[in-house]
């Protein structure tokens, strides 16, 4: 039904896991296909690194077109979800949103090999928060012909954290 790689590096984080993704599929690709281009249903994939990257935010500015103002506002995200259509739980908060509207506006349109970073800690309980920035987490998504190829975080090891975060869960879905 699906083909699926699994693996953990010791002591790397999400940058050199994206590194090695990048590595790995060129590679392959050139090994495989004798050339980084690739016709996917009737497109062509230019699997040449170095591939683009974008913060989540940056994705939504970039490709959909969002002005950054609306992003760095709340009530906004929330208020822009609901007029696209997205309907969101009443405790969803605007990293749910902006997830829900990368998936609506950007998702589709990232056809060569796009890496999509900084995803908020909202949803993604797994992974570490960013030291720069804890709203958001070092986590990425990699896109090729518009679909989820890879996902990959450095791992949250701070029990304190996940308890709390697995608590909150637990709350938003009224159990």
């Amino acid at each position: 039904e699906f083909t699926m790689l699994e693996f953990y590096q010791a002591y790397a984080t999400y940058a050199d896991l994206m590194d090695l993704t990048e590595e790995m599929i060129s590679w392959l690709t050139q090994e495989v296909n004798g050339s980084m281009k690739v016709i996917y249903q009737g497109q062509v994939v230019d699997l040449s690194p170095p591939w683009k990257r974008y913060t989540l935010d940056e994705a939504l500015v970039k490709v959909a077109g969002l002005k950054p103002d609306i992003l760095n506002n709340p009530e906004a995200v929330l208020q822009l979800a609901k007029e696209k259509g997205i309907e969101l739980e009443p405790q969803a908060g605007p990293g749910k949103a902006k997830t829900e509207l990368f998936e609506l506006l950007v998702e589709e349109k990232l056809i060569d090999p796009t890496f999509v970073t900084s995803y908020p800690t909202e949803v993604s309980p797994l992974a570490r928060r960013n030291a720069a920035n804890p709203e958001v987490t070092d986590r990425f998504e990699l896109f090729i012909t518009g679909r989820e190829i890879a996902n990959a975080f450095s791992e949250l090891n701070d029990p304190v954290d996940q308890k709390k975060r697995f608590e909150k869960q637990i709350a938003e879905r009224g159990d």
